[in-house]
């Protein structure tokens, strides 16, 4: 059975505990907060700047967080100990332009906010596979990381500069690295298969038990396989409108916010959202962002 923690993210990050339901229920202590004497925002190890995306490994329960301004990703235990981040140029004692780990021996610094390969321009979704992979949403691309903060590819509109300036395929050139010595860059915004316009502030990437991958986007959701390959699409019934949030079930049910509207989709039967009239088929679990504008 899977574990849910109820997590607010303003500027700091707070773990709530859970309590059993009811009308008059108290609020869910507090277990933890980063930083420890309130919201608050820094870049020094531990310390967050406009917190994002979150994603929670349950073999261990370490928690990963999309660092907005910092430009990086970081780790915590279960108890809110810092254990490292990731990004370009994050190692305050040894500074370098390429991606590095910070620890709190090593000092950690705002990383270097770029397109290029393995760095991160302003993360603000994220979500960890049963493989152990974290995907984050970065930009217009899709960028993969191991846990233990390795680059391992990212997708998304001519994210591969040797592949575009080579010309070749489409499906080449939107996938970095292809072969070894691609020289990744930053995605463009596109409406096609495999390509992503959507700007807005929100968690909108997830990954189902059978590691289909779910991104959000303007009037659809993607799908691809956990190497980033296209598969399809889950169309909205709103033209124009954004997927500001969404998660997946163990049964492939897609739960989605979407204008204020909440409710489930299922790939099954075309793959629309429902009437926003229409009460779901089962309870959503509620979601909250707030809507302060990322810093770019």
């Amino acid at each position: 059975m899977r574990r849910a923690l109820t997590v607010t993210s303003l500027v700091g990050l707070f773990v709530l505990g859970l309590v059993a339901p009811g009308a008059n229920a108290a609020a869910p202590p507090l277990l933890w907060q980063v930083p420890v004497s309130g919201p608050g925002s820094g870049s020094g190890a531990g310390e967050l700047d406009n917190p994002r995306g979150i994603a929670v490994d349950p073999a261990n329960g370490h928690v990963f967080v999309a660092d907005g301004r910092n430009a990086r990703i970081a780790e915590f235990t279960p108890w809110g100990e810092f254990v490292k981040a990731f990004g370009w140029n994050v190692d305050a004692s040894s500074p370098a332009e390429e991606l590095q780990m910070c620890t709190t021996e090593t000092g950690c610094q705002a990383g270097t906010k770029g397109g290029g390969t393995g760095q991160i321009q302003f993360a603000v979704g994220l979500a960890l596979s049963e493989s152990g992979d974290l995907y984050a949403y970065d930009n217009h691309r899709v960028s993969v990381f191991t846990t233990d903060g390795s680059f391992l590819f990212t997708f998304g509109a001519e994210v591969n500069r040797t592949k575009v300036e080579a010309a070749a395929p489409e499906a080449q050139q939107n996938h970095c690295p292809v072969d070894p010595g691609d020289v990744c860059q930053a995605a463009v915004s596109g409406s096609g298969p495999g390509e992503f316009s959507s700007e807005d502030v929100g968690d909108y990437v997830d990954v189902s038990p059978g590691g289909t991958v779910y991104v959000g986007d303007v009037g659809r959701i993607q799908k691809f396989d956990p190497a980033g390959n296209f598969l399809g699409e889950i169309k909205g019934e709103v033209a124009g409108a954004t997927v500001d949030a969404l998660e997946v079930d163990e049964d492939g049910n897609t739960y989605v916010i979407q204008q204020q509207n909440v409710g489930p989709g299922n790939e099954e039967g075309g793959g629309e959202f429902p009437d926003p009239h229409t009460p779901p088929r089962s309870p959503a679990p509620g979601a909250a962002e707030d809507d302060a504008e990322r810093d770019e």
